[in-house]
């Protein structure tokens, strides 16, 4: 399986503007590198993933307040959405997916 797209909206520094996502990015089969400077939104990226895909690094990965947009006011946002497209799955990964599909939820502080 390959995470081909990733689209983020109000999530952490990425405000959504107009419906549009605050933050658009297509990945490549294979390799591919997340560059830039302090604070542009690498860790976001792979946060962002991580709450998609519900996997763990001995960790419990959850949304947490910092995780919904907030402005220079500090007014926050109530909801963020990330979209994810996945491609290429083995069968076994079908499998798994089509038993915790049922885990998506709008996710609300």
């Amino acid at each position: 399986m390959i995470v081909s797209q990733l689209q983020v909206y109000n999530f952490r520094r990425f405000k959504s503007i107009d419906g549009k996502p605050g933050l658009s990015i297509t990945f490549h089969e294979g390799l591919n590198a997340l560059i830039g400077e302090n604070d542009s939104g690498k860790t976001a990226i792979i946060d962002a993933l991580k709450l998609v895909l519900l996997t763990q690094s001995n960790e419990y990965i959850r949304p947490i307040e910092d995780d919904f947009y907030t402005d220079e006011t500090g007014n926050s946002v109530t909801e963020f959405r990330i979209d994810c497209v996945l491609e290429k799955f083995t069968d076994n990964e079908q499998k798994i997916l089509l038993s915790i599909s049922h885990l998506q939820k709008r996710m609300v502080p």
